[in-house]
């Protein structure tokens, strides 16, 4: 699968959960968002060695 993350691309030849790819990338599920197209995924959902997606980080704001 291709992951794009802040302008770089990895690679991973294998199908994970999308918390194993956080993990993989040392990124909290609560900080980031993972997309597949238009859709966004679970912690607990599959990925495929075919995908696409792209791992976004969320940002909040305070006062």
């Amino acid at each position: 699968m291709k992951v794009e993350y802040r302008g770089q691309v990895f690679e991973f030849d294998r199908k994970m959960r999308v918390k194993d790819l956080l993990e993989k990338l040392n990124l909290s599920p609560e900080s980031t968002i993972v997309v597949r197209g238009d859709e966004i995924l679970t912690e607990e959902e599959w990925l495929e060695e075919e995908d696409q997606v792209k791992v976004v980080s969320a940002i909040s704001g305070g006062m």
